[in-house]
């Protein structure tokens, strides 16, 4: 997976890892107190200049603390290390933006094989398979990434395996294969699934001519959805990003997953988003 510069410093602790998540925030503050301070008369022993300086360090400062304040009262994921000590499971990938933003299609692995967002999904496709589920649910935490399902359903298929991307909220069961034209399956319809045994059902048949299956559940914002197929999988892959999904959310998925006895496969992270945007 390819890292562009300071994205390990992103997913880091300590104070460098403070700056890099918040750097927007604490250049825009130095940049304002710099233009006020240039308006501030200066004191007989300094100039004009050192004045804005001072100014522009003490916002930045300001905005420092306002940054820590909110981290230490629970904030934003803040990285792969932060989420494994809030899930209790591994990060299987942090994708980059443009793999994070991607819409369900066309296919990133074939239609831009080159790109690193190319290889992100590969990556996290081949951690997938390692990890041996046959059937995953994967479930969004406050974190939109609406092509998600869909390109890690085509980068499985893209190294070999036979995938049924399950949709519930669209009603559809699509099975993806290499070299092949993706083909809507005719099982029992995803969106009527009400509880445990319809949703093991609907596994049943698609494992029967797929040798994954990836439950794509846009959003926990839908909780019986969620827990009726996360119940039935092998297990459920929580999707977060970094300095948007709240941990606390994050944790609290975590804990209603351990105590359905959802066996956590892992977590795959979104680069964090540029101040001012969502998702």
């Amino acid at each position: 997976m390819h890292e562009q510069p300071g994205d390990r410093a992103q997913r880091s602790g300590g104070v460098l890892g403070l700056l890099c998540r918040w750097r927007a925030m604490v250049a825009a503050a130095a940049a304002a107190g710099l233009l006020v301070g240039a308006f501030v008369p200066a004191p007989s022993n300094l100039s004009q200049w050192e004045v804005a300086v001072v100014c522009a360090l003490a916002a930045a400062l300001g905005a420092v603390v306002l940054a820590l304040s909110f981290e230490r009262t629970g904030g934003g994921v803040r990285g792969a290390d932060d989420a494994a000590a809030l899930t209790g499971a591994r990060a299987l990938g942090v994708l980059g933006r443009q793999a994070w933003r991607a819409a369900p299609s066309p296919p990133i692995v074939t239609a831009d094989g080159a790109s690193a967002a190319a290889d992100d999904y590969r990556l996290l496709a081949g951690k997938l398979q390692a990890a041996g589920a046959r059937s995953v649910a994967l479930l969004r935490v406050d974190a939109p990434a609406p092509g998600l399902g869909a390109q890690l359903a085509a980068a499985l298929a893209d190294r070999g395996a036979r995938v049924a991307l399950i949709d519930p909220e669209r009603g559809t069961t699509t099975l993806l294969a290499q070299g092949e034209r993706p083909t809507l399956l005719p099982t029992t319809e995803p969106a009527r699934v009400e509880d445990d045994a319809g949703a093991t059902g609907v596994l049943e048949d698609v494992l029967g001519v797929a040798d994954l299956a990836l439950i794509d559940l846009a959003s926990i914002g839908r909780p019986t959805t969620a827990a009726v197929w996360a119940s039935a999988a092998d297990g459920a892959v929580l999707a977060a990003q970094i300095g948007r999904s709240p941990r606390a959310s994050l944790a609290a998925v975590t804990e209603t997953l351990r105590r359905a006895q959802v066996p956590l496969v892992g977590t795959v992270l979104g680069a964090p988003a540029r101040l001012g945007r969502r998702g």
